[in-house]
């Protein structure tokens, strides 16, 4: 089994947004959904797609939209470790989808801000037969970051784990704490913005090499090439 741990977030787009609506009044859209993302749901989704078992591991609130992504995660998943959190909602971002396709984001980062080293159940999943944890998203995780997340990693790699992370972009991030996480990382998946964030350098090849040398341990994947 593949775990997936970290970031649990309820997207809400709204298509076409035309142009905001005055304040106090009301704009008409064709069209608003909800879809379950984050690093949990894009990729066990895209695992379990493959065939492959996956366990989910996340926080969300005890709220309606908790109870959403129960529901969508339990299609797919074989083992869910959700925790509920009763002081925060559930991680959730409003998408307003203009009609050229370019979108603005509302997002209230909620449950995910208390997903911590308590929440990762290590023997569960290594009873479940885990052989491999993918983390996201870094750096947006701030009950997980620095320090918590080091720690996270070991362990996993002293369980026999195959450590995947995950980041997004976030122009704010401090970008230069990611260093600290890579010599505990096997697999390190960067598009070639986030990777130019961390390195320095915006060409992919280059950046590559800065993170294997900064300690990733099997694969560097920076936009369609592998080292």
């Amino acid at each position: 089994m593949i775990a997936v741990a970290g970031t649990v977030v309820v997207d809400v787009p709204a298509h076409p947004v035309a142009e905001m609506p005055e304040r106090g009044r009301l704009a008409a859209v064709d069209r608003i959904d909800v879809n379950v993302g984050g690093a949990v749901a894009n990729t066990g989704m895209a695992l379990a797609r493959l065939g492959l078992p996956v366990g989910v591991v996340g926080c969300v609130g005890k709220d309606s939209l908790g109870r959403i992504v129960v529901e969508e995660l339990s299609g797919w998943a074989q083992n869910l470790w959700i925790q509920e959190d009763e002081n925060r909602s559930t991680s959730a971002t409003l998408v307003l989808v203009h009609p050229d396709g370019e979108r603005t984001f509302i997002s209230a980062v909620g449950a995910n801000a208390g997903f911590g080293e308590e929440h990762l159940p290590w023997e569960a999943l290594v009873e479940a037969g885990t052989r491999a944890i993918h983390v996201g998203y870094a750096l947006l995780l701030p009950g997980l970051d620095g320090a918590p997340m080091v720690r996270a990693l070991q362990k996993a790699r002293a369980l026999g784990l195959l450590v995947s992370l995950d980041v997004t972009w976030l122009p704010a991030a401090s970008w230069g704490d990611v260093f600290a996480l890579l010599p505990h990382v096997d697999v390190f998946c960067p598009n070639l913005k986030e990777a130019e964030a961390i390195t320095g350098t915006a060409e992919a090849t280059k950046a590559a090499d800065t993170l294997l040398s900064a300690g990733v341990g099997e694969v560097v994947a920076v936009p369609g090439n592998t080292f």
